[in-house]
């Protein structure tokens, strides 16, 4: 249709009018151009220079400004050649040219100002005003194409050049004049507009809001760019704006917010000014609504999502008010599948609730999403919603019964699987116990007795039930009165604290995790919830202090700052504190913690200490010793003091070493063993200072520690630990200990002795026997144990005493060398001098003194011994059988002589013990004596392994927790009983699924697990007594660390591999099936995506191909290997699709499905197995029928087990004693299970048995079930040989008689020995099998 202009009324003439085409070559032709419109004629200005540009636009300015702007149609013709030859040029031609089109279209604008202000109804004045108005197009359609040349210019310039070119400063348009120019033209009555003059402009703007340099407010000019487009746009918007009705505009807006990343703040800002106005309302609305149905169709991550994400968090931020009133559809974007975009939602609402006044129920609503939404399942929606959570209790904008749902949300997100969402959930539950609304001490108790109490008056009052003042309470606060208010705060308390109480266990289980952040994490957030006097953290305080002995440094520093922290917090005291009154506060805390701890904790406790530094220590010992001595402590205060003081010695020994005096006067005199036992722990320390003298043996310390060790003591229980004290800190006081422990040995041998007398005097009546023989015993067993402990301490003395005498003459030598010395130690070309020499012979002479009968202990080994293994009455007593098995192990570790000797006496006394107690102690010993004398015990692993199959708890989580010490740190290798240690992942007792967490999380280091995985998942899946579903949890946990697409790729080959390797017992053909079943489950299991090229290759190769073929008779086995196949077919969002990975799993699966029909059923082959067996066992009793009678009368003799033959015996016994008959189709597992003959007398594990010889390939061959039926015939029914005439016997001379190994056949039956028939053959497997079946399984 025409623009005409509106001003003309109908009897006014118009030579042409300004219309503007589709196409810019339209102007040029009257065909395509209406009726009545301007037409032009291209002048070229192809020849004409830069100069001679200029001239000519200087000349139609000129001829404008002479004859009047508003006449521009007579100047159309140059007007057009300017703008159609524009490219002609330069960057300031350009320049030139729009300051001149601009300068023009202001003062048409002017003067179109005028005349309207004139308000004449003359044609005259009409016709100024149609001309102006089309002088008005014309300069704003010369302007909006020049603006529009610049702008795709500078687009391929930026595409082009480089950022060197990038930085060379051009000439710039005067954007913001041509903006306010283009504007002001509009600023007439919006329904008197050219439609196509405004699509033109709303072109322009969409133009200039993709330039992000056109939005930046970098300088005043800039910022005067943003504000003419923003101004422009929303002039347009409001152009367009009409209810109900799509604004072309604001769809434009969010065009641009989803093709450019730098919009969607610059949207945002644009809402906010046009939120400004009254009719803009409309307008952010419309830009709301766009954005969400837009989102709606996005899928995935995309650049798009993420910018409308943006675009809503930012509008959130800005204009809170908008998104409260469009609440009903911002829900949509929640159900979006881009996670940016929900992401951004859910900010956008917590923005809301923190910055904006909004009614109570919206509040309330926007709450809800938000914890609904820590459950999202995207990862990142989660975090981001912990961390807007977060952001909100920090700044106390969430309401109090809101805070009780959103924490038991992020409670359950410390077990998810992102770590980024585990520690977002910490950092959140920190803060909000931080920002708690209930105050700085959270203990539940009074709490609860509160709301108990004011609930009980409430029923009282208002003479009502609980369940009715509870449905009250679900109310909205303000319809409850003030009373209902406060037990509604209170009952909002008790839950909130019994979530935390809740929490407690799954923070604790974070521990144990292989992330050092989650560990540190986890230890930060109890550390804020001890704090704040949670009991429930209050009492994990330590198991955290256990995490000191992580290897990683930074959990190690974690935990001692933690400590310190709960320790040395302000707590309940406010106010200022001196000196005094902080290290008294300090004191209490650790004597609380130490009241409470075990022995692994307490050293745990002292490492921390100790780590602490000399400063804290220094800071407490004082304190600590005050309580100790101090006579209104009570006993138990005053031992716990004393138990502080020692472990604070060891950090501050020269404080111990002042005490020695005191410690000495009453601390041994105490008369309390556990106080006498921490008294002698100090002394021990004190001895380290470097100012403490050694004493003499003769002191008065030494006397009073040997009065504590012959002293009365009410139980052997309370007397051991005090006596390892003793002896500890004997040998650590003086050098003449040697002396002081013979002295003391030989009193308590010769008051046994005494004790002994009286108990086996006749004249003695049974209750002095009685008492004789309690006091024997206990006589007996203090002095076992001292033996065996010392027997140890005197070593370690020796061992100081050479080291120290070695490193002396090591200083010396490199005193003298000097460098050349130290280059050769470095590179191990050191030779040891006559001294060195001299040196390690007195120490191993010295070494072997300790049990030579010289020595105290060497005197009374055999009295050890004798308590050890005999059963009489005197040495029946569990503690004596304890002492005296703990001192055998010791003397044990002393000399690798004795400990050959009487190793297998050791493992008699744990196999035959039934003790708990003794048997812990030996399975320790085990351990010590694997580690100092390794050849000695390495055929005895097999028997320290089976004490992890131990009936009782106790004894089997000490051999877990040795055996995982021993491999972790590479004192065994025995992989092969791996799969008994991982075995307890599944163990019923908690401790020691512990346990093995810990040691599969310790073993998975350097790859083990990825090395162990196979012959692990072989053993277990043999191993009967473990459940397919116990096996899966342990797979399911192995396979988490195996992390690495390198290990996956040779897992998949190496388990393949397994197939191969099954049992060869064909009499249990469901133990292949089985084992092949758990392969292919764990096949399943293992991390094989479409990205994983290389390990699919490897899966669907011909070899591998051929190692599981046989099994894919088995629907099981097929139904795992599609498991990985569906796995492989789903595609990974954010990863290029693989087509050559698709089409291999696609042919693989094609040939698992063949394979499968093929065999049609899935047990044909077993059941011709079995069938195969069957049909060899009927044609031997046919053979058997048809032979010789004497072969016949043979045959029937042995095959009668109650009365076997002669000749069948001694052809046994010619076999080899113990040693069964078989033959050469026994499986390898029966060979290599013979039952010897030979047993120990005394009941202990036999020495582990050798390995079989492997037989010849032939004969393996043989052996191996082939279901063919070829095979099958041939092995179902052998052809017998025809039997040789025997050879006529020469005269005078009798048949040499053969040795063990045949017979000389008698005439009778006329057979041959040297060629047996096979059915002879197969009656000895068959009676072989039946007879052994025990020991074969």
């Amino acid at each position: 249709c025409y623009s005409f202009c509106t001003l003309l009324s109908p009897g006014t003439k118009m030579e042409r009018v300004f219309y503007i085409p589709s196409r810019t070559e339209d102007f040029e032709s009257e065909e395509k151009m209406p009726e009545g419109s301007l037409v032009a004629n291209l002048i070229s200005m192809d020849l004409m220079d830069q100069r001679q540009l200029r001239d000519e636009l200087k000349a139609v300015s000129s001829r404008l400004y002479e004859e009047g702007v508003q006449n521009a149609a007579n100047h159309f013709d140059n007007l057009y050649s300017f703008v159609k030859q524009i490219s002609l040029f330069n960057a300031e031609g350009v320049v030139f040219l729009v300051e001149t089109v601009t300068n023009w279209l202001s003062k048409v604008n002017a003067l179109l100002d005028q005349l309207k202000a004139m308000d004449k109804d003359t044609p005259d004045h009409k016709a100024e005003c149609a001309a102006t108005y089309n002088a008005v197009k014309i300069f704003g359609w010369v302007l909006c194409k020049a603006v529009t040349h610049v702008e795709h210019t500078r687009e391929k310039e930026s595409l082009v050049k480089s950022k060197k070119a990038d930085k060379d400063k051009k000439a710039e348009i005067p954007k913001d004049k041509v903006l306010k120019a283009l504007v002001q033209t509009l600023s007439g009555d919006a329904e008197k507009q050219d439609e196509v003059y405004m699509s033109l402009l709303l072109g322009l703007a969409s133009l200039l809001l993709e330039n992000p340099n056109n939005l930046k407010s970098a300088g005043r000019s800039a910022a005067t760019v943003k504000e003419g487009v923003f101004e422009l746009v929303l002039v347009l918007a409001k152009y367009y704006s009409k209810e109900g009705a799509v604004n072309p505009v604001m769809e434009t807006v969010v065009e641009q917010v989803v093709r450019h990343e730098h919009m969607p703040k610059y949207a945002a800002q644009l809402a906010k000014t046009a939120a400004k106005e009254a009719w803009g309302t409309l307008l952010v609305d419309q830009l709301i609504t766009g954005s969400v149905e837009q989102s709606q169709k996005e899928k995935g991550e995309s650049s798009s999502s993420k910018n409308i994400g943006i675009f809503l968090s930012d509008l959130a931020e800005i204009v809170p008010s908008a998104i409260i009133r469009n609440l009903t559809v911002l829900h949509g974007t929640l159900q979006s599948d881009a996670p940016a975009i929900r992401k951004a939602a859910l900010t956008g609402f917590a923005t809301v609730i923190g910055t904006a006044d909004v009614d109570i129920t919206k509040k309330s609503e926007l709450l809800d999403l938000l914890s609904e939404r820590i459950l999202d399942i995207n990862p990142w929606v989660r975090v981001s919603v912990l961390n807007n959570v977060k952001a909100l209790c920090a700044e106390g904008k969430l309401p109090v019964g809101a805070q009780v749902q959103l924490l038991t949300n992020a409670v359950g997100r410390l077990q998810d699987k992102n770590s980024f969402v585990r520690h977002a959930a910490t950092a959140c539950l920190s803060v909000m116990v931080v920002n708690n609304p209930f105050g700085d001490i959270l203990k539940l108790a009074p709490f609860q007795n509160y709301y108990n109490e004011k609930l009980g008056e409430l029923e009282k009052e208002r003479n009502c039930s609980t369940t009715d003042i509870e449905l009250e309470l679900m109310q909205p606060e303000s319809e409850l009165s003030e009373a209902v208010v406060r037990l509604k705060y209170y009952r909002s308390a008790v839950t909130y604290i019994r979530t935390l109480h809740d929490a407690v266990p799954s923070v604790l289980r974070v521990l144990s995790s292989k992330s050092v952040a989650d560990v540190s994490e986890a230890i930060k957030l109890l550390t804020t919830w001890v704090r704040f006097k949670v009991e429930a953290a209050v009492d994990s305080v330590l198991k955290i202090c256990v995490q000191v002995y992580s290897r990683e440094a930074a959990v190690k520093a974690c935990v001692v700052e933690s400590f310190l922290d709960m320790v040395s917090g302000p707590g309940v005291v406010a106010g200022a504190e001196t000196d005094a009154e902080v290290s008294s506060r300090i004191t209490n805390q650790l004597l609380r913690i130490i009241s409470r701890a075990a022995e692994g904790e307490l050293s745990a406790l002292t490492e921390i200490l100790n780590t602490a530094g000399h400063e804290f220590c220094e800071q407490v010992i004082d304190a600590s010793w005050n309580i100790a001595e101090n006579s209104e402590s009570s006993l138990m205060e005053a031992t716990c003091g004393m138990q502080l003081f020692s472990m604070l010695s060891v950090t501050c020994p020269d404080i111990a070493c002042q005490k020695v005096p005191e410690l000495t006067e009453w601390g041994l005199s105490k008369g309390d063993p556990q106080f006498a036992t921490h008294v002698c722990k100090a002394l021990t320390s004190a001895a380290l200072s470097p100012s403490f003298t050694p004493l003499a043996p003769s002191h008065s310390v030494l006397a009073g520690i040997c009065s504590l060790l012959l002293g009365r003591c009410s139980s052997i229980v309370t007397w051991v630990p005090m006596a390892r004290s003793a002896l500890s800190a004997l040998y650590a006081t003086t050098n003449g200990a040697k002396q002081v422990i013979e002295k003391l040995v030989e009193k308590l041998h010769a008051r046994y002795l005494k004790c002994l007398a009286t108990y086996e005097c006749s004249d003695t009546s049974e209750m002095e026997k009685l008492k004789s023989l309690k006091e024997t015993q206990h006589v007996l067993s203090r002095m076992l144990f001292i033996l065996g402990e010392t027997s140890l301490l005197q070593l370690v003395c020796i061992e100081k005493k050479y080291k120290a005498s070695l490193n002396a003459i090591h200083e010396v030598k490199k005193a003298k060398d000097g460098e050349k010395e130290a280059i050769e130690e470095e590179l191990g070309m050191e030779s040891k001098g006559a001294r060195e020499n001299e040196l390690e012979e007195k120490f191993r002479n010295d070494e072997k003194e300790i049990l030579s009968t010289r020595a105290v202990w060497g005197r009374h080994k055999g009295l050890v011994v004798n308590v050890c293994l005999k059963g009489d009455a005197v040495y029946a007593d569990v503690w004596l059988k304890s002492c005296a098995a703990l001192c055998l192990s010791m003397y044990m570790c002393v000399t690798e002589e004795f400990a050959k000797a009487y190793v297998q006496y050791l493992f008699s006394i744990l196999k035959a013990a039934k003790e708990q107690n003794i048997r812990v102690n030996i399975v320790v010993a085990i351990g010590d004596l694997m580690t100092r004398w390794p050849n000695t015990m390495e055929p005895w692993t097999v028997a320290f392994f089976e004490t992890l199959s131990d009936v009782d708890q106790h004894v089997r989580s000490t051999a877990f927790l040795v055996a995982s010490h021993l491999i972790l740190n590479d004192m065994l290798k025995a992989r092969q009983f791996v799969h008994v240690l991982l075995a307890g992942l599944v163990d019923p007792s908690e401790l020691i699924k512990g346990r093995a967490m810990v040691f599969l999380k310790e073993y998975s280091s350097r790859d083990r697990i990825y090395q162990a995985l196979p012959d692990t998942l072989s053993a277990l899946s043999r191993d009967q007594r473990l459940p397919p579903e116990s096996l899966r949890i342990v797979l399911r946990m192995m396979l988490e660390y195996i992390d690495k697409e390198k290990q996956t790729e040779d897992l998949v080959g190496r388990l393949c591999l397994k197939f191969t390797q099954n049992t060869e017992d064909v009499l249990d053909p469901d133990a292949n099936s089985r084992h092949a079943r758990h392969i292919a489950e764990c096949l399943s299991m293992l991390e094989i995506k479409q990205t994983s090229e290389r390990a699919v290759k490897k899966l669907v190769s011909e070899a591998c191909f051929r190692c599981y073929l046989p099994y894919l008779r088995d629907r099981v086995v097929v139904e795992f290997l599609k498991e990985i196949v569906a796995r492989v077919r789903k595609s990974i969002p954010g990863s290029k699709e693989r087509p050559e990975v698709k089409k291999m799993i696609d042919n693989w699966e094609q040939k698992l499905d063949e394979a499968y029909s093929k065999h049609s059923g899935g047990d044909l082959i077993e059941a011709k197995a079995r069938q195969h067996l069957t049909k060899q066992k009927v044609v031997g009793k046919k053979n058997k029928a048809e032979e010789s009678p004497g072969s016949a009368e043979s045959d029937s003799s042995s095959s009668d087990s109650t009365k076997p033959s002669p000749k069948k015996r001694k052809v046994a016994r010619g076999r080899g004693r113990g040693r069964k008959v078989t033959s050469d189709s026994d499986s390898d597992s029966d060979s290599t299970s013979t039952v010897s003959s030979e047993s120990n007398s005394d009941g202990g594990a036999p020495p582990p048995r050798k390995k079989a010889a492997r037989k010849p390939a032939a004969k393996r061959q043989a052996r191996s079930p082939s279901y063919s039926s070829d095979s099958d015939e041939s092995s179902a029914s052998p052809e017998p040989k025809p039997k040789p005439k025997p050879k006529p016997k020469p005269k005078g001379k009798k048949p040499r008689a053969k040795g063990k190994r045949g017979r000389v056949p008698s005439s009778e039956s006329g057979s041959s020995s040297s060629e047996p028939t096979p059915r002879v053959q197969k009656k000895r497997r068959r009676s072989t099998v039946e007879d052994d079946d025990d020991s074969d399984s």
